[in-house]
């Protein structure tokens, strides 16, 4: 519930911090999972003795409909204010001509942005993708079925390393994905990975945005670098907005070497942001587990990589757009 503490609204999230509802609608990072009222892991909004009075669709359009500035990937359709329509009294056949043209011009010279997005998930097959430092295909544990990605570590063969990297090679992107984990599993995103023979895991030269069940660690201050939406071991995230395990999570993450920062999106808030180079970047791996790497973080360009670790991950709606 709802308290107050010297004037302002604050409120308990469900790691059982203490969260300033005013501080959080000033930096316009409010979502319906971190509301003004008790909510459990999933987002619905708890009553009285933890009986579930609204459902996290509903407290999601209530909150799209009063704050329609915010962005998310998450936004449903029923969210969606109507756009209002201007129309033009007495346009003139000139004033028609000349907004055709502008029309026609911008359609040829300009691709949408759904056409930059490039669909990186193959319905039935690991098409733009393979297994790391596998010439010889004797690794597995990847499979797919209906454009879901799925690494099951029991079944998996081969001796290495058997994360799954992107064919080709990037530098600056956003790529959107999302995410389901079995209990206690684990795994992670990394980019800037090269597949020399100098490094026979991923995470020797590319750096790794978490994934892994958020109740292992919890509330755990220690090792809040080391939950989801973590720059591992470097970086820890705002908030923990992750469901529970078996459910489908989204990530929106950024990695722009141009502006030199590097932000993550979790089930539509933006909780964690972070250089890419320079003293801050150095200041960051030399308190690391990574300083003694001497590939990490390296390669501005190179493959991306979803991990393999213990349990079963599953990937789907990977979409990618470089920068």
């Amino acid at each position: 519930m709802a308290a107050q503490q010297k004037g302002r609204k604050v409120y308990k999230s469900m790691q059982g911090k203490q969260v300033d509802m005013d501080l959080l609608r000033q930096k316009n990072e409010l979502t319906p999972a971190v509301g003004n009222a008790r909510v459990n892991a999933r987002g619905d909004e708890l009553g009285p003795g933890g009986k579930i009075i609204r459902r996290r669709e509903d407290v999601m359009a209530d909150f799209y409909r009063d704050n329609p500035n915010v962005v998310t990937d998450e936004l449903p359709v029923a969210a969606k204010a109507e756009e209002p329509v201007n129309k033009v009294v007495n346009e003139s056949p000139v004033a028609k001509k000349a907004t055709k043209k502008v029309e026609k011009v911008k359609s040829q010279d300009e691709p949408s942005i759904e056409e930059e997005w490039i669909n990186m998930s193959a319905t039935n097959s690991l098409d733009g993708w393979h297994i790391y430092q596998n010439e010889d295909g004797e690794k597995t544990g990847w499979t797919v079925s209906e454009g879901v990605f799925t690494y099951n570590s029991e079944k998996a063969e081969g001796e290495g390393n058997k994360s799954l990297i992107s064919d080709k090679k990037f530098t600056s992107f956003e790529i959107k994905f999302e995410w389901k984990l079995s209990p206690n599993s684990n795994s992670g995103f990394m980019w800037g990975v090269t597949e020399e023979d100098a490094y026979d895991a991923p995470y020797l030269t590319g750096p790794e945005i978490q994934i892994i069940d958020a109740d292992i660690y919890g509330d755990d201050e220690k090792n809040q670098i080391h939950t989801t939406g973590s720059l591992y071991d470097m970086v820890a995230p705002d908030h923990v907005m992750a469901k529970p395990a078996g459910e489908w999570n989204s990530y929106h993450i950024t990695i722009d070497y141009k502006e030199n920062k590097g932000t993550v999106v979790h089930n539509g808030m933006e909780i964690n942001r972070f250089p890419l180079q320079g003293p801050e970047w150095n200041e960051l791996v030399s308190k690391s587990k990574f300083k003694e790497m001497s590939g990490f973080g390296k390669f501005k360009e190179g493959h991306l990589c979803f991990q393999d670790h213990p349990g079963v991950i599953s990937y789907r709606n990977i979409k990618l757009r470089e920068l």
